[in-house]
C-alpha cells in the first residue's frame, strides 16, 4: 500500500499527461522512467543482499532518489530547464550545475523533503547519498547498504539508457560499488537483463501507457 501511494504521488508531481511534455528539454516522462528504473533496479539488487524486510525500502529509496529534481522543476521550471540545458551543453552532471547556481543540489533538497514527510531514515539516506563516492561511505554509517544500492542502481539505470536523469556526463563505473556490496559480475548481468521488463511491468501498474525503456 505504501509503495502504491508514494508511486502515484511521484507520478502526479511529474504530470505526465501534458501534451507539451515532449517539447521540454528534459521531458517529465523521461524523468519518471529514470526514477522508476532506479527503483526497480534497487529492488532487484536488494533481493540479492538484503533481508526481505528491507527490500521494499530499497525500492522506495530508488524511486524517490531524484525527488529533489521534481521539486526544482515544480517550483522553478524555467531555471531548472536552463540548468538542464547547461548540463547538456557542457556534457556534465546536473549536480555540478545545480551546485554552481544554487549552492546546493537535488540530493540535499530531496533529503529535506524526505525528512519533512517523515520517511524512513534509510530512504532519506538513499536520496541524500546516491551521488556520494560509495567507497568513502563508512561501513558503520546507518543504512549504508541502502545508500550504496541506490547509487549502484542509479548508475545501472543510466547505463541501460532508461529514461533520462538530466545529467550528461558518462555514468560512473559500477565495478567498485558492486564489490563493496558483494555482488558478482554474473549477478549484475542478470539484473541488467531483467531490468527493462521490470520497468515495463511497473509502468503498466502505474498507468504509464506505452512505456519505452529507451531515452
Amino acid at each position: 500500500l505504501r509503495e502504491a501511494i508514494i508511486s502515484v504521488k511521484v507520478f502526479e508531481v511529474l504530470d505526465l499527461s501534458q501534451d507539451t511534455d515532449a517539447k521540454r528539454i528534459l521531458p517529465r516522462r523521461k524523468m519518471a522512467l529514470h526514477s522508476l528504473a532506479v527503483g526497480c533496479c534497487a529492488g532487484l539488487l536488494a533481493e540479492l543482499i538484503l533481508p526481505p524486510e528491507q527490500r521494499q525500502t530499497a525500492y522506495l529509496a530508488g524511486l524517490l532518489h531524484d525527488i529533489g529534481k521534481c521539486a526544482l522543476d515544480e517550483v522553478m521550471p524555467k531555471s531548472f530547464e536552463q540548468m538542464v540545458a547547461e548540463a547538456g551543453a557542457a556534457r556534465v552532471s546536473l549536480v555540478q550545475i545545480e551546485q554552481k547556481h544554487l549552492g546546493l543540489d537535488h540530493t540535499v533538497l530531496g533529503k529535506r523533503l524526505a525528512q519533512k514527510w517523515q520517511l524512513p531514515e534509510a530512504v532519506v539516506s538513499g536520496i541524500w547519498l546516491h551521488h556520494c563516492d560509495a567507497a568513502t561511505l563508512g561501513a558503520s554509517l546507518p543504512d549504508v547498504q541502502i545508500a550504496r544500492i541506490v547509487a549502484l542502481a542509479d548508475r545501472m539505470a543510466r547505463q541501460a539508457d532508461i529514461g533520462h536523469s538530466g545529467s550528461y556526463d558518462t555514468p560512473e563505473q559500477i565495478d567498485e560499488i558492486a564489490t563493496l556490496l558483494s555482488i558478482t559480475p554474473g549477478q549484475l548481468e542478470a539484473v541488467s537483463k531483467s531490468l527493462p521488463q521490470k520497468v515495463q511491468e511497473k509502468g503498466v501498474v502505474l498507468g504509464l501507457d506505452d512505456v519505452s525503456v529507451t531515452a
